[in-house]
């Protein structure tokens, strides 16, 4: 039995692991356009083969609600893409001004989708093949919530490192995109705002793994390296110039410190050397010492960057008139694009070519707006009602596994606060910036729910069972 259980976690370590390689390797960038895609799609298509091989339905418990929302997601895009009556689709909101260009040409019978951009729908419903792999990968191999999570936190330590090596080398040496910041530490991604983005998520990551590492007995090398891992992907956010990353990276440190906090009254029970007389450590005293070197350590690196004026995304906070922000500009006109797509969308992926029907001229300018730049927003002007649906009880399913986590651990429990502070980010991000529109932070985002769920179904052990088992020792 051990060996059949060995042989599985070695096997859901490989798989998985295969997994984070492709993904890091060529999912680093959310235009459609650029050669990493022609390869990522065909190796996560592939990762299904495994994934279909070892699916059982009675593996899916736990996470059947998580799979249906992605079912539906991918079912409402297809929808968008069955051509309609010409009756039907000329009298759809926003459809007016082809409609007349149909006449024009007499071409009035012609049938047509939902969608305004057929194509670039067809690409955004191929690219759930990333999430949907992650997703039956786990289901399929049955994973625990902590090796998906080891393996994030290797995913952004390896983005961090390639970063911090960017921003040594210069000149835009190792970055893999054709279209990137090229002079800044994007890591493994194309955008410097999703690459510290990304960072402080891994940060929150490192922060509960290590948090958690006593209570489930990590390794003493693992529960070292926590710590030289988050102070790494904090350094990767201070030399990054991205406004948005700079203040998610100081928000994951205000948590993770929360996370760390001394309790009130908290004492260990005495040890087996202690209750035999011998030598032992005050794990409660050792905990304040750690928590206070630890936050001034961070704190110390802050303010010595702010000091020697080394950090750029700070500068541009403290000089630069948020008011003359492109996204800022662009609000009004997304929103009337909202206000006329709200029912059915445009079709995802279909927005740059329903901008342009609604482009102010005073927005005409040598760049170019491929993203609403606010993605709660663009979801509804590309999904609709039906998008914005799904999204809503998503974020229900969401709020349900934090309350249950909370009855079982408490309110600021170090799980609360990582996967609240994990949402806020992403949620946060999305309002200026459209990150989960990138296969890395799908695959993220992914794992993230799909962990949160494992642990409320397994229900691994709380704090609250912990403390207790350890009374019923000491009373032993």
């Amino acid at each position: 039995m051990p060996s059949d259980r060995n042989a599985s976690q070695t096997k859901a370590w490989v798989a998985l692991g295969l997994m984070v390689l492709i993904v890091g390797a060529f999912g680093g960038t959310a235009r459609e356009d650029l050669a990493q895609v022609a390869v990522l799609r065909p190796l996560a298509a592939l990762m299904l083969i495994p994934a279909i091989y070892w699916f059982a339905w009675d593996r899916t418990k736990g996470l059947r609600f998580l799979l249906l929302l992605v079912g539906l997601l991918a079912v409402w895009m297809a929808v968008q893409l069955v051509p309609l009556p010409p009756d039907i689709w000329q009298n759809l909101p926003g459809r007016a001004p082809v409609a007349n260009l149909d006449v024009l040409i007499g071409n009035s019978d012609h049938w047509r989708p939902i969608s305004m951009a057929p194509v670039r729908s067809w690409n955004a419903l191929s690219s759930l093949i990333v999430p949907v792999t992650a997703l039956l990968l786990v289901v399929s191999l049955q994973a625990k919530s902590r090796m998906l999570l080891w393996l994030l936190a290797a995913l952004g330590l390896v983005n961090a490192l390639l970063g911090l090596m960017q921003k040594a080398a210069g000149n835009g040496a190792l970055h893999f995109y054709r279209i990137t910041n090229e002079n800044g530490p994007v890591g493994l991604l194309a955008n410097e705002n999703h690459s510290a983005t990304f960072s402080a998520l891994s940060m929150l990551v490192v922060a509960y793994l290590a948090s958690e590492a006593r209570k489930r007995n990590d390794p003493m090398w693992l529960r070292f390296a926590y710590p030289a891992a988050y102070l790494m992907m904090l350094l990767v956010v201070l030399v990054n110039g991205s406004r948005a990353g700079l203040v998610f990276g100081f928000f994951a440190v205000l948590v993770s410190l929360i996370m760390f906090r001394p309790k009130n009254g908290e004492k260990s029970p005495p040890s087996s050397a202690q209750r035999q007389g011998g030598f032992a450590v005050n794990k409660a005293a050792l905990t304040k010492w750690v928590f206070g070197i630890s936050a001034a350590a961070i704190v110390g690196l802050i303010l010595i960057f702010a000091f020697f004026n080394d950090v750029p995304a700070l500068q541009q906070l403290l000089t630069k008139d948020p008011f003359d922000d492109l996204r800022t500009l662009l609000f009004p006109t997304i929103s009337k694009m909202l206000a006329t797509f709200w029912l059915l969308g445009v079709g995802f992926g279909a927005f740059k070519d329903s901008y342009h029907q609604f482009e102010a001229t005073e927005l005409l300018m040598p760049r170019y707006v491929n993203h609403a730049h606010n993605d709660w927003m663009q979801i509804v002007i590309e999904g609709g009602l039906p998008a914005t649906l799904i999204l809503i009880a998503s974020l229900i399913w969401f709020a349900v596994n934090v309350i249950k986590m909370i009855k079982a651990r408490g309110l600021l429990s170090s799980a609360i606060l990582f996967w609240v502070g994990c949402l806020a980010i992403i949620g946060a991000a999305s309002i200026v910036d459209y990150p989960l529109r990138t296969p890395i932070f799908q695959f993220f985002g992914i794992w993230l729910l799909a962990s949160l769920a494992i642990e409320n179904f397994r229900k691994g052990p709380s704090d609250k069972s912990l403390e207790q088992r350890r009374k019923i020792e000491f009373a032993h």
